[in-house]
């Protein structure tokens, strides 16, 4: 499956890749402030935050924090993502992988061309908050 996306004037192209990820999403603090605390709604609807692993990739660590009610991820903050000469495609690159994986609730979502390393850290990170759902 292959979705263009088109950011700035720059397409972008995310694709599915099978790489066998468990299931899981997210959603990046500069794109939506920051997750809420967690509260409690109701007797079985507590919102919870969820750290994953920092991961290290070729342009800096990336790590994601997902908020979760139940078992469904309805939120993703990014606690850290590469910086530097490549922050273009980061900045292009969350949104996607965000929106990709909080459609899907999983980390089986595609890599996006141009930003291989971020997308693989981002799926590695949300992979490791959903194995702690």
């Amino acid at each position: 499956m292959r979705r263009e996306y088109t950011l700035g004037g720059i397409a972008l192209f995310s694709t599915i890749v099978g790489l066998g990820y468990p299931q899981g999403a997210l959603n990046p603090s500069f794109l939506t402030g920051k997750v809420d605390s967690p509260v409690t709604t109701g007797s079985s609807s507590t919102t919870k935050l969820i750290t994953g692993n920092a991961v290290a990739t070729h342009y800096g660590y990336v790590q994601v924090e997902i908020q979760v009610i139940g078992e469904e991820i309805t939120g993703i903050q990014m606690l850290q993502a590469p910086d530097g000469r490549d922050q273009q495609w980061t900045d292009a690159s969350v949104p996607i992988l965000i929106a990709e994986a909080l459609e899907s609730q999983s980390a089986d979502i595609g890599i996006v061309s141009g930003a291989t390393s971020t997308s693989e850290g981002f799926i590695d990170s949300l992979s490791s908050a959903i194995s702690q759902i």
